[in-house]
């Protein structure tokens, strides 16, 4: 035979209530501190890896990546300004 616990018994209708309630309330958003970078910043930073420019602006790079996209700047430019640098130097010699 099997005993029942204390945990296991029916809630009184006041604490169902107060779990329903709960479960019906919208999670609280993640506090989203707004982030003012201007365009002159960040394009500083362009000749630097994107995790590297997000660590020294204090975001992360997802937050990176779209005031990018904002801006209309699809993606990060270091590697482009990269491949352009080694053409330049394979040029000269």
């Amino acid at each position: 035979m099997a005993s029942t616990s204390a945990s296991e018994t029916t809630a009184p209708p006041q604490q169902l209530q107060q779990q329903q309630q709960q479960q019906q309330q919208p999670a609280a958003p993640h506090s989203q501190s707004k982030v003012k970078l201007s365009l002159d910043e960040i394009s500083k930073l362009f000749s630097l890896p994107i995790a590297e420019a997000a660590s020294i602006l204090g975001v992360c790079t997802s937050v990176l990546k779209r005031i990018c996209r904002d801006n209309g700047i699809a993606r990060w430019p270091y590697r482009k300004s990269l491949c352009t640098s080694s053409i330049r130097l394979l040029c000269r010699h």
